[in-house]
Parts: structure tokens; C-alpha cells; sequence
């Protein structure tokens, strides 16, 4: 990566240092909207073996 690039990056995360704790926030939740999106099928699947 060049240095413009990386002196451009280092300027949007210090711009971004007083939104920390909601960028925290958003990814947590993104990881769990994930997880439950997820766990239906894991869920059916699981009940769906022990029935047989």
C-alpha cells in the first residue's frame, strides 16, 4: 500500500475515534444478527436427526 493511502486511512480512523464505542456496538450486533440468522436451520437440523 502506498503512503498516501495508508496517511489517508490513519486520518478516517482518527476522524472515527469519537464513534468507537457505537462502531463496537454496530459490529456486536451484526455478529449476533448473524448468529441468529444462522440458528433456525442449525436448530431444525439438530431436532430433525433426533427424531429418526
Amino acid at each position: 500500500m502506498s503512503d498516501n493511502k495508508r496517511h489517508a486511512i490513519r486520518r478516517l480512523t482518527s476522524y472515527a475515534d469519537e464513534h468507537r464505542g457505537r462502531m463496537y456496538l454496530a459490529i456486536s450486533f451484526s455478529i449476533l444478527n448473524k448468529i441468529f440468522d444462522l440458528a433456525p436451520p442449525v436448530l431444525i437440523g439438530a431436532e430433525g436427526r433426533h427424531r429418526r
